[in-house]
């Protein structure tokens, strides 16, 4: 919850000026590559010094992705971003933070080309350590769910209610933000709100099915056709449980 409810702060605060994010799209555009390496690097070192709510979210999305993208012109960069994806690994092992696996994630995804590689991580975490992989599941559920990974992500559904609710709570509130904020995208964001339910829904559908635990996920769906607060959303339920697991 605490990383949905800094999600949609950073939206509410959407257009609140970025120093250093707008140094290094400046410099980015006029071809100073040095100077925006290393103003993308001081944001992502200093983006949550003030409030680790607000820019939780542009640091591991557009900062990382336009470094990524600055590395395509600019070597240097991208083997910076390379040490940086290796150095949060290192220090998620040493710290056993989990804010340092998701580091480690939203690099990994900038980069694309190591697409995989968290996934494995994760999966190597979970045969060694599985009260540390607990406190990172929720940065990689969905990548370990799309791998088919049932076992690995059957341990981590303890109480399916709970992650119905969640889920659904998540949907309501946002999809909140998005009717009284129409600027920040109007029925596009909303589309991408309801998209973002079905995942959620339907992962966690497949993960019971797949551990054996058809009663329960027969349960989740009933839950969800019946639930008041999807009623408006009808799609979301026929969706999320369409086809065959």
């Amino acid at each position: 919850m605490k990383k949905f409810q800094a999600f949609t702060r950073a939206l509410q605060l959407e257009g609140q000026p970025k120093d250093a994010l707008d140094v290094a799209r400046a410099a980015f555009r006029d071809g100073r590559y040095p100077e925006a390496l290393s103003s993308y690097e001081w944001f992502f070192d200093h983006a949550l010094d003030d409030d680790p709510a607000a820019l939780y979210g542009v640091r591991l999305s557009y900062c990382l992705h336009e470094w990524a993208r600055l590395g395509a012109k600019y070597p240097p960069a991208l083997q910076r971003l390379e040490e940086r994806r290796d150095q949060a690994l290192d220090a998620f092992g040493s710290t056993r933070d989990p804010e340092r696996f998701h580091d480690f994630k939203a690099i990994c995804e900038a980069l694309d080309e190591e697409s995989k590689l968290p996934v494995s991580t994760f999966a190597d975490l979970h045969r060694r350590d599985r009260t540390l992989a607990a406190l990172v599941v929720r940065f990689i559920w969905h990548e370990i769910v799309e791998a088919k990974m049932w076992d690995v992500a059957g341990t981590y559904v303890i109480d399916y209610r709970a992650d119905y609710e969640s889920a659904i709570e998540r949907f309501a509130e946002t999809m909140a933000i998005c009717e009284e904020s129409p600027e920040l995208g109007g029925e596009e964001f909303a589309d991408q709100i309801r998209g973002w339910c079905i995942k959620d829904l339907r992962d966690l559908w497949l993960v019971l099915i797949h551990s054996s635990r058809t009663g329960e996920a027969d349960i989740l769906r009933q839950l969800a056709e019946s639930d008041a607060r999807l009623g408006n959303h009808p799609t979301i339920a026929e969706r999320a449980f369409a086809g065959a697991a």
